[in-house]
């Protein structure tokens, strides 16, 4: 299973490709409007914003899948509490009602654990909604550039 460490490479690897490097550069697209672009490189531009928007989609689909397979193996330990053998003894000497607190505490105890396995996971599929916000972002204002800046020959 994928650690947190491998999708933030990842996840770097995707914001590090040469469509980072353009990211300062849009502000040029509106600014210095002829000078430094021209249509078919905005076009390009536009075309790479949406090749790193799939990736980072299927990058959190995979997270996504390693969140549920984490959460599932929780789930099964949290289920589990209270219906082994042992359990029954300790409900036998220590009473029913003591037994069910001990059980209530075990079962907080694994989700609490669940909670604190899956936050870097949350955090990483946080990010990647943001950046994915952030892509919108410049793929709009390339495309308005190149609207506002046609020729009519292109």
């Amino acid at each position: 299973m994928p650690t947190v460490q491998d999708y933030l490479l990842r996840l770097g690897k995707i914001k590090n490709q040469s469509i980072m490097d353009q990211f300062a550069s849009i502000g040029n697209l509106q600014v210095n409007s002829s000078d430094r672009f021209n249509t078919e490189e905005a076009r390009k531009l536009i075309s790479n914003y949406r090749l790193s928007q799939k990736e980072l989609r299927l990058l959190k689909r995979e997270v996504n899948l390693t969140i549920q397979t984490i959460s599932k193996n929780y789930i099964t330990q949290r289920v589990k509490v209270g219906k082994t053998f042992g359990w029954s003894l300790a409900r036998g000497f220590l009473g029913r009602k003591s037994a069910g607190s001990f059980g209530m505490i075990r079962r907080n105890s694994i989700t609490l654990a669940k909670d604190n396995a899956l936050r870097p996971y949350r955090q990483i599929n946080s990010f990647i909604d943001d950046t994915i916000l952030e892509l919108d972002k410049y793929k709009s204002n390339t495309e308005t550039w190149l609207l506002e800046n046609k020729t009519p020959s292109s």
